[in-house]
């Protein structure tokens, strides 16, 4: 059974960002980690609660099984590289669509052994492209297709984490720092215990830098990007 690769997962986590805090996102939805809501299953984020960055990345890591098999359905068994099937994951995480994109039928022609497989991909890549809206989206997109043409993972050693919220319930830019969601992604695999949501400080640390703030405009783009493809 196919599944995201661990660089496919540091890709996505790349992208998505990490809170520490739970916070209302761009509708008002309690979230927490990596994207977490109440919609995704147990355990259910309310004010006030944390998470430690391994808990936050053993949640995603669980969150993601349920677009792994979205995914793996739409290919109706046909077999694909590690990169196609990551790309795929990422798009359907952030938008919900893989059901009704295009290039899901192209990718499933490609490797059936229907034509050049160079020349299909390039297709399905300018096919990925048509979900460009809103604009924020477009250089997301556009890594995407990199990975889903070219087998292109990109940089996947810098993720966002921002464990603070303001007094609205929002996540304060201003504590945001880096981690390599690779190293919290070997932590989950020798990490035995479930995941604890705490009012408390978290106790495990990874290391760490300054995010720079275009980054962080970037990313805040991105909570509302989700919701609103």
């Amino acid at each position: 059974m196919m599944r995201t690769s661990d660089k496919g997962l540091a890709f996505l986590a790349c992208h998505e960002g990490m809170v520490l805090r739970a916070y209302k996102d761009a509708v008002g939805m309690w979230t927490i980690g990596i994207g977490h809501t109440a919609a995704a299953g147990p355990p259910v984020p309310k004010p006030g609660m944390r998470i430690d960055e391994i808990d936050a990345m053993k949640l995603f890591m669980k969150d993601i099984e349920r677009y792994e098999g979205d995914v793996r359905r739409v290919l109706h068994g046909v077999a694909v590289p590690q990169h196609v099937f990551d790309a795929m994951v990422s798009f359907h995480f952030n938008t919900g669509a893989i059901g009704r994109a295009r290039f899901v039928r192209t990718i499933r022609e490609v490797f059936s052994g229907g034509g050049d497989v160079e020349a299909g991909l390039a297709r399905a890549g300018r096919q990925l492209m048509y979900w460009r809206k809103p604009r924020a989206i477009i250089g997301r997109r556009k890594r995407e297709y990199a990975l889903l043409v070219h087998g292109d993972y990109g940089d996947t050693s810098r993720m966002l984490v921002i464990p603070e919220v303001t007094s609205n319930h929002a996540p304060r830019w201003s504590a945001a720092k880096t981690v390599d969601p690779m190293e919290l992604i070997r932590w989950v695999r020798e990490d035995g215990r479930p995941v604890a949501m705490e009012s408390g400080k978290a106790d495990r640390k990874v290391a760490s830098g300054a995010w720079p703030w275009w980054v962080m405009l970037a990313f805040a783009s991105g909570v509302a990007v989700g919701i609103l493809l």
